[in-house]
């Protein structure tokens, strides 16, 4: 059921893709869709496929790029609301997204500079590791100590 939503999230990016990045260069071209920002009207004599699917890649690329991350920048709020409800659960859902959102926007605004998140994605490796590694390794080990003792007589 989850999956219904995020589905009607892509396909409402998609017309947004197409829109931001070939509606101006099938009305203006390649050289006046990089001069105009306001959407005056024109006429193409012909449109090159190279520069469409080569030159404009780069283009396409970072569209997708961004709808993936804002897709799973959604994805992690909705986890971070959906587990505050679990131990607040009368709070209001729609403040716990509005809440979210602010604390997250105020917090990159306190990222001083991008050599600072590499010194701190170093710093988390290791933390990051042990989630992926060792805990579920230990709680392997601790289920078949556990099966192991009610084993006994």
């Amino acid at each position: 059921m989850l999956w219904k939503s995020y589905t009607a999230a892509a396909i409402c990016f998609i017309p947004l893709i197409l829109g931001s990045v070939y509606l101006p260069v099938l009305t203006f071209g390649a050289e006046m869709s990089r001069n105009l920002t306001l959407p005056y009207i024109s006429k193409m004599d012909s449109i090159y496929h190279f520069w469409l699917i080569v030159e404009n890649l780069t283009a396409v690329f970072i569209s997708s790029s961004m709808l993936y991350l804002i897709l799973a920048l959604a994805i992690i709020v909705n986890i971070i609301v959906t587990a505050v409800k679990v131990i607040f659960p009368s709070w209001n859902d729609k403040l716990l997204y509005l809440l979210t959102g602010a604390v997250t926007y105020a917090s990159t605004l306190l990222v001083p500079s991008w050599d600072w998140i590499e010194k701190a994605l170093i710093v988390n490796s290791p933390f990051r590791l042990y989630l992926m590694f060792l805990f579920p390794l230990v709680v392997i080990m601790k289920s078949m100590i556990s099966e192991r003792m009610k084993s006994r007589p």
